[in-house]
């Protein structure tokens, strides 16, 4: 339990720090960016390194029930793309634009609440009809 614990820590520490490195290197001038290793692409580095944390999640949620790590995993996906998207300045408009993404991460929320509720036994066996 102490292990998964530090497992977690260490991945959302990790997350944060990727996440706050895409908004300062973002928020740099260009010619401030021209400079930094990778120079103006140094944001792509690390917004990939960010989807490969979504790998990380899922083996993290392993012991959790499979729909939930379906809905979970498709709202980190889903914010990675979107942060790709703002910083590689795309205009978002249609299905990923802001109001849209937020109501597709609030239904997948709850959705994987659900699942996680249905979850009847240690085993992680979701098949309620069982007597």
């Amino acid at each position: 339990m102490i292990r998964q614990t530090v497992q977690w820590i260490v991945y959302f520490v990790t997350v944060a720090a990727l996440i706050c490195g895409l908004e300062i290197v973002t928020g740099l001038p260009a010619q401030t960016q021209a400079s930094l290793p990778l120079g103006t692409h140094l944001w792509i580095a690390l917004w990939c390194v960010l989807g490969l944390m979504v790998i990380a999640f899922v083996r993290l949620s392993r012991s959790y029930p499979p729909l939930f790590i379906i809905c979970t995993t498709t709202i980190c996906a889903l914010d990675w793309l979107v942060l790709g998207l703002k910083y590689s300045h795309i205009t978002i408009a249609g299905l990923l634009s802001a109001s849209n993404v937020e109501i597709i991460s609030n239904v997948l929320n709850i959705a994987a609440i659900a699942f996680s509720w249905a979850k009847d036994d240690d085993t992680g066996n979701t098949d309620n009809t069982k007597l």
